[in-house]
């Protein structure tokens, strides 16, 4: 299991915690954060790695042109962090596990020899325009987690285009916001639409009080009790009729019927 996938369960495990009540009306007033925070950076900015550890990331996604690039890298052991490789090539998994990386980002277009690593996690790439055929085929692979990217303003679209990745892909979903602002309540919303994280892009120090002050934000969002996502998702796609007619006891055939 990898370092990013432990993190995730501990999200899950602080959502899943309850103090009563029903659905999204209890509260908590002091819980484990309930959101990842993942800085993302170029090479060049990997210099601020320990800066970013330090303002509250949990993750750091670190952009490179080839597996050669990670090699020594990130000597710091207690930071965890992933790749997204430009230029992947049958080796490349081997590789960045050797340099410490915990997971890599890939995309649909990604050779197909990214996922024959068993150690590496994974976080795909995904798109509103895919269909919701293709994020079902997508659940059935090992990825740690989906990661899309949104504007501001949050709009009621990105809601439900997160949702949708959630219920289709069955996977942890991530929000890259790049410059983007959201505010608490947007971020409350999306957090409660499935969202587990947040990725946001660290290119100098001037971005790392905007880290900093996104820490200070997931740190400060209520956690509430949430419905089990498999039951709601399950009546919604099981036909109301058929239900009726499962639940309804079958009549015995008369048997002067067949007279």
């Amino acid at each position: 299991m990898s370092k990013l996938q432990e993190k995730l369960e501990k999200v899950n495990k602080a959502l899943s915690t309850t103090t009563g009540g029903f659905g999204f009306l209890a509260v908590h007033e002091k819980a484990p954060s309930s959101m990842l925070l993942v800085a993302s950076l170029t090479k060049t900015g990997a210099k601020l790695a320990g800066d970013c550890n330090k303002k509250g990331a949990d993750v750091l996604l670190i952009s490179l042109a080839t597996s050669a690039d990670a090699e020594g890298l990130i000597k710091d052991e207690s930071i965890v962090w992933g790749a997204f490789i430009k230029e992947a090539g049958k080796d490349t998994s081997e590789a960045l596990l050797k340099a410490g990386v915990d997971f890599t980002s890939i995309s649909s277009d990604s050779p197909a020899v990214v996922l024959a690593s068993e150690k590496l996690g994974r976080i795909l790439d995904v798109k509103p325009a895919m269909t919701d055929g293709d994020l079902r085929t997508y659940s059935a692979l090992r990825l740690e987690a989906v990661v899309t990217g949104i504007e501001s303003p949050v709009t009621v679209s990105v809601v439900a285009s997160v949702l949708r990745f959630a219920m289709l892909t069955g996977k942890a979903v991530l929000v890259s916001q790049g410059k983007a602002e959201i505010s608490a309540i947007e971020l409350e919303v999306l957090r409660d639409a499935g969202v587990k994280g947040v990725v946001l892009e660290v290119s100098d120090k001037d971005d790392l009080s905007r880290l900093e002050a996104m820490r200070k934000l997931i740190d400060g969002l209520p956690v509430k009790a949430r419905k089990p996502a498999n039951r709601d998702i399950t009546s919604a796609l099981v036909p109301q009729a058929a239900m009726r007619e499962e639940s309804e006891p079958r009549r015995k055939a008369d048997p002067d019927e067949d007279e």
